[in-house]
């Protein structure tokens, strides 16, 4: 959910990570403000966060965006 999200980023933060990694699954709506504020927080303090999305699988489950672009 976006509250653990959102914690998570801050949890990174605390810790000054340098580097943020994101895997996500949803591509088709926007993110909530929640988690965009985490994320300029991240931003803030030095972090370079990584975000993928619309993680696709031979199986059918996700977007496979391989087959179908999101941009």
């Amino acid at each position: 959910d976006y509250a653990s999200l959102a914690a998570a980023i801050y949890y990174a933060i605390d810790f000054k990570v340098r580097i943020l990694n994101i895997s996500a699954g949803q591509t088709d709506k926007p993110l909530p403000s929640v988690v965009i504020d985490a994320l300029k927080e991240a931003e803030q303090n030095g972090i370079l966060v990584v975000v993928s999305a619309g993680n696709g699988s031979a199986f059918g489950l996700g977007l496979d965006i391989d087959r179908t672009p999101v941009y």
